[in-house]
């Protein structure tokens, strides 16, 4: 092989590994429900929309995590979601 058939191979692969790098990041974005909030995250839960399997972690800096049940996905935009901040006594 010769040494611009290698180099042409080599930019090749790294482009290809892009492509699959940020269709990936993309999934995940997508995934994400980009305006919920603390009080959109009480009324899902009084809905009982909230996925029973994905449980909601509550961290040391306030933040929440969880996801929605799929048959919800296209009210809320996304099954994904992330809430930063404070929740106040509410939150216990």
């Amino acid at each position: 092989m010769k040494a611009n058939q290698k180099t042409f191979a080599l930019w090749f692969f790294l482009l290809i590994m892009a492509v699959f790098v940020i269709k990936a990041y993309d999934q995940k974005q997508n995934k994400m429900i980009t305006d919920f909030n603390y009080p959109k995250l009480l009324k899902a839960v009084e809905n009982k929309e909230i996925a029973e399997d994905k449980l909601v972690f509550i961290r040391e800096r306030g933040e929440i995590r969880g996801e929605v049940k799929t048959e919800f996905e296209q009210r809320y935009g996304g099954t994904q979601f992330l809430i930063d901040g404070n929740t106040l006594d509410s939150g216990y």
